[in-house]
C-alpha cells in the first residue's frame, strides 16, 4: 500500500507546473470567497479542502453541486472562484455547476481531475491528477481488510 502512495506522490510531483502556480495565485489573490465542490468521494475531499483553506485564512466554503443546481447559490457572488474536484471529470452535476458558476459570477473555474476530462475542458485552469488505479483495486488480490470496501453502492458480489 505504501508503494502505491509513493508512486502517486511521484506522479503528482511531475504535474506541479505553471497551471498549478496560476491556480495558487488566483486563490491567494481572491477578494471574495473560494467555492469548493465535488460529488461522492471527491465531495468529501472538497469538504476537507474548504475546511483547511478556511482554517488557514482563505475564505472558502463547500457547496454540493446538486444542491447548487437546485438554487442553493446564496454564498456564490461575483469575484468568487470555483475549485471543482472530480476524479474522472465526467459527472454531469459538477460540470453543470461549473458552467452555471461561470454564468452567474463570471468567476474562474479551477478543475482538479484526470487529464482530458469534460470538466477540464470548461475550466479556466485545468489541474491534472495522475491517472492511477484506485488503491483498493491494487490490493484486492491480497488479504487486506480495505479490499472488501467496494467503491460503488452495488450490493452484488464481485468476482
Amino acid at each position: 500500500m505504501l508503494d502505491c502512495y509513493r508512486v502517486a506522490l511521484e506522479a503528482t510531483k511531475d504535474l506541479l507546473d505553471e497551471r498549478f502556480a496560476r491556480a495558487v495565485e488566483l486563490i491567494a489573490g481572491l477578494d471574495s470567497i473560494l467555492i469548493v465542490t465535488g460529488l461522492g468521494k471527491s465531495g468529501l475531499v472538497a469538504q476537507k479542502v474548504a475546511a483547511t483553506m478556511s482554517s488557514t485564512g482563505t475564505q472558502a466554503v463547500f457547496v454540493h453541486p446538486v444542491e447548487a443546481l437546485h438554487g442553493d447559490l446564496g454564498v456564490v457572488r461575483p469575484g468568487s472562484a470555483l475549485l471543482a474536484l472530480s476524479k474522472s471529470g465526467g459527472n454531469e452535476e459538477t460540470i453543470a455547476f461549473a458552467r452555471q458558476f461561470k454564468v452567474v459570477t463570471g468567476g474562474q473555474v479551477v478543475s482538479l481531475t484526470e487529464p482530458d476530462s469534460k470538466l477540464a475542458a470548461i475550466a479556466d485552469i485545468a489541474l491534472e491528477i495522475p491517472a492511477l488505479p484506485e488503491i483498493d483495486r491494487r490490493v484486492r488480490s491480497r488479504p487486506w481488510p480495505f479490499a472488501m470496501c467496494w467503491r460503488s453502492s452495488c450490493s452484488r458480489p464481485r468476482a
